[in-house]
């Protein structure tokens, strides 16, 4: 007889590792889409399919006055979102490339012909694919997506070989097999309340993988105190990967101030390679294992470009700076593993819970299990499925000894290697806020930048104002809105919401009534405060506070996020038990 040729994996994944290629299978596309949301990277091909349905529409010979507004609109959407000094999924592009586009957009709707001349928006196409192609399709082919798209084909393909067994033979290995499985499963022995000296073998597993031990904190103790360490990111290099492909390598040099007899070069000054992911790494496992932290966070994860590698490193830095002069990081085993050990900095670093041990262990005690130990079993069951206790809140817990530490909470932190803190937030009693008089004094140190004596005298006024305000608030809210219910005005309510969400035939607005609207709401938005509050904040002062609250509501994305939130909290309030 002759061995049959096994079937090679068919997936078109193995043919070519082009992006085109990618994008044309809609499996692998789901997983290059699902590696791009992961590496933070997903705004490069939302902006390359905008400019692709944009192209589509551009290229049409005979363009209508209305087709030619919506264009506009469609490209203003595109700027706003992608290539704006400050927008929200900023794509790198050419230096120059958005502000020429930006000139063009400010003609008006009749001038957007010229991007069909243009090369501007082919140009930045381009330069995208061309990062997803060459930079993300590498690392994706790498990735654990990839591997899991492959593995699945082969275990198809198994099957398939499987298959493909003569009718006979096949037919009675199968059912041999089956029957010594259910023999196996169904065998009755004697209870004689003993467990068994001699495991038996049970289906065939896997040999779990080592996982390499890793140093930790408590074999070295000279070096348990990280307040005691400085660190700094100097520079940067460009280095290989066993791929032959280079990437950005920051070099963290770790200095100790407390020096020892016993001390050797070595445990003075030291220097590890860190990439930029491993940094988001850090932050997550931080995250997991000690909760928000007084840190300023990282920014969303982006691969830097090269004239951004400066502020990325100085961002790095800080960041580092700032978790050393932590106290409860202190002797935190993952922060000494990512400053001392010369490895990579993945998310399965440390030791995690064995889950192949698990699959191997639990069927087999099952299978030995004769009622002995059913009672411990089913109440450490029971206890694995119950949640957890609430944590109390920290502002209602009455020890003294925690009050004290909270208010020396920013004294702790003097060896902290950042920005002073502001006299404001030295002296702000609590960071949990549940009055309107509460929510006023915040906005007046964050938000007007109020004199010092004016947010003395508010603080001041705490015990006299607060219920009084808070009072007062909740009766003139709740009067505003039994006016607004009432049944004369409910049907007027209802015919403004369906015409403000369901009205579709009204004309899309233009940029002169966008520009009127903008400055009327401005207008109304300097005369909501009184004239005497006004003298009191500054005019300045206020002036900058209506202008830093008017472009913060000026983000589609942020607006339909914060109502999304508040329809979740209208729902929760009117229909308690979905909480």
């Amino acid at each position: 007889h002759f061995v049959k040729t096994p079937p090679s994996p068919s997936h078109g994944i193995h043919q070519s590792r082009d992006l085109q290629s990618v994008l044309g299978d809609l499996e692998t596309q789901c997983s290059f889409l699902g590696f791009l949301r992961d590496q933070g990277a997903h705004h490069l091909y939302d902006f390359y399919r905008a400019l692709d349905q944009f192209h589509l529409r551009i290229l049409n010979p005979e363009l209508s006055a209305d087709d030619r507004l919506q264009l506009h609109d469609q490209a203003n959407e595109i700027y706003g979102e992608y290539m704006a000094e400050d927008a929200p999924r900023r794509v790198p592009l050419a230096p120059g490339t958005a502000e020429q586009i930006h000139t063009i957009l400010q003609r008006g709707p009749d001038e957007i012909i010229e991007l069909q001349k243009s090369p501007l928006l082919y140009a930045a196409s381009d330069e995208v694919y061309s990062l997803l192609e060459e930079v993300f399709c590498p690392l994706f082919f790498e990735s654990e997506k990839y591997f899991e798209l492959v593995c699945k084909a082969r275990v198809i393909a198994q099957v398939q070989k499987g298959q493909d067994r003569g009718p006979d033979s096949g037919k009675s290995w199968s059912v041999a097999k089956l029957g010594h499985k259910l023999k196996d499963a169904f065998w009755v022995t004697a209870d004689d309340g003993l467990e068994e000296d001699a495991p038996q073998e049970a289906i065939y597993c896997a040999e779990e993988p080592q996982v390499p031990e890793v140093p930790l904190i408590a074999n070295d103790s000279r070096l348990k105190d990280l307040t005691a360490w400085r660190v700094s990111i100097p520079r940067t290099e460009t280095r290989f990967d066993m791929q032959h492909r280079h990437y950005v390598a920051f070099v963290v040099e770790v200095q100790r101030i407390d020096v020892g007899n016993g001390d050797s070069l070595e445990d003075l000054h030291w220097s590890v390679v860190r990439r930029h992911h491993e940094f988001y790494v850090l932050e997550a496992k931080l995250l997991e294992f000690h909760g928000e932290l007084a840190v300023a966070p990282l920014p969303p994860r982006r691969s830097p470009a090269r004239q951004q590698l400066q502020a990325c490193r100085i961002v790095l830095e800080k960041y580092l700076q700032e978790l050393l002069a932590l106290p409860p990081l202190r002797n935190s085993e993952l922060l000494y593993s990512f400053l001392r050990h010369d490895v990579e900095f993945t998310a399965s670093f440390l030791p995690d819970i064995r889950l192949g041990k698990m699959f191997r262990t639990v069927p087999m005690r099952l299978l030995k299990e004769k009622g002995q130990h059913l009672e411990p079993f089913l109440q450490s069951f029971l206890a694995s499925t119950q949640q957890a206790p609430p944590r109390p809140r920290p502002d209602l817990l009455d020890t003294p000894r925690r009050y004290v530490r909270t208010q020396r909470a920013p004294l702790q932190q003097k060896n902290r290697q950042g920005p002073p803190r502001s006299s404001s937030q030295l002296c702000a009693p609590s960071n949990t806020m549940e009055f309107v008089y509460d929510y006023g004094v915040h906005l007046a140190d964050v938000l007007f930048h109020a004199a010092p004596w004016l947010l003395r005298l508010l603080r001041a006024l705490v015990p006299l104002l607060r219920c009084s305000v808070q009072g007062v608030t909740e009766r003139y809210l709740e009067g505003k809105l039994k006016q607004a219910v009432a049944p004369g005005r409910l049907t007027l309510i209802i015919n403004l919401l369906s015409e403000a969400v369901l009205n579709d035939n009204e004309a899309p607005r233009t940029q002169v009534q966008k520009s009127a609207r903008a400055t009327e709401t401005r207008l109304e938005m300097e005369k909501f405060l009184p004239d005497i509050i006004v003298r009191m904040i500054g005019p300045s002062c206020h002036a900058l506070a209506v202008e830093t609250v008017f472009q913060a509501v000026q983000q589609p994305l942020l607006n339909k996020q914060i109502s999304y939130v508040l329809l979740d909290l209208l729902v929760e309030e009117m229909f308690p038990e979905m909480k």
